[in-house]
């Protein structure tokens, strides 16, 4: 589905106007999310067509509106929701969850498109979101991601879908994004970027959120954006429960999300 923020406020002012209608539990459950602005902690936030209710301009990921809570924390099993690529680069989980690595995937503006990129490249990651909503991929507790080389144990791969360059400024806009090109704030990486939509930033934000309460997590990251460990042990060690892949790569091999991670866990744990 595709909302651009102006049309999810539509959607929940309809909402409140119009209490006496029953409405699927998908959409109420998504509409309520929004109002609350959190994310639901584990599931697809995807309503099914909106277009009679709200007139918005809507493009239905699924056919099927049963399949718009897709729960992955409670699925028997690893899987993509219909009609996506099989789930198959991952592997059971040995060691507690105990922290969550931030990525992006630079190549993508959809869930859809992360999902496809890192199935071509054999690699998997737990939840990913754009700027209409957050789906899981994988169950935390029982399944380990292929995102983050020698962290995958014991770490929650979590992917953000927007464009990061600014050569694609115009194609972020178009697909909706709010976006311009701003300096990075940080040493690691490119020069300029492309700033974080607000909206995305709000649904990375209630993610590591979500999975700090369900986990019992206390928020600790980095305050830098040095490398800060090569393995997952020793980042265990260090106790942080939220890292950039900046934070475990190589400082010449990988840079995501060093111009957006501050912007992020801020969001998230202001009070911290």
């Amino acid at each position: 589905m595709r909302l651009i923020p102006a049309e999810r406020r539509r959607a929940i002012d309809w909402w409140g106007r119009h209490p006496e209608i029953v409405l699927p539990d998908a959409l109420r459950v998504v509409l309520a999310a929004w109002h609350e602005r959190v994310a639901t902690p584990f599931g697809v936030e995807l309503v099914a067509d909106l277009q009679d209710r709200v007139g918005a301009t809507v493009d239905g990921m699924w056919g099927d509106e049963s399949q718009a809570c897709y729960d992955a924390h409670t699925s028997p099993g690893p899987s993509y929701p219909s009609g996506w690529l099989p789930g198959q680069h991952y592997s059971p989980r040995e060691v507690e969850p105990f922290a969550c690595v931030l990525h992006w995937t630079a190549s993508a503006t959809t869930v859809q498109q992360c999902a496809t990129a890192l199935h071509k490249r054999g690699l998997s990651t737990h939840w990913a979101c754009d700027a209409w909503q957050s789906v899981d991929y994988l169950d935390p507790e029982r399944w380990r991601a292929w995102h983050a080389r020698g962290c995958n144990h014991g770490t929650i791969g979590g992917d953000i879908c927007q464009p990061v360059m600014p050569k694609r400024e115009d194609e972020a806009r178009a697909a909706g994004y709010e976006t311009h090109v701003t300096t990075n704030p940080t040493p690691r990486g490119e020069r300029r970027v492309l700033a974080l939509d607000p909206v995305v930033r709000d649904m990375a934000a209630s993610k590591l959120v979500a999975l700090h309460d369900h986990f019992g997590w206390e928020p600790k990251w980095h305050d830098t954006h040095d490398q800060v460990a090569g393995g997952w042990d020793e980042m265990r060690a260090l106790g942080f429960t939220v890292v950039g892949h900046h934070h475990v790569a190589e400082p010449n091999r990988r840079w995501d999300v060093a111009p957006w991670f501050d912007e992020i866990v801020k969001a998230a744990f202001r009070s911290v």
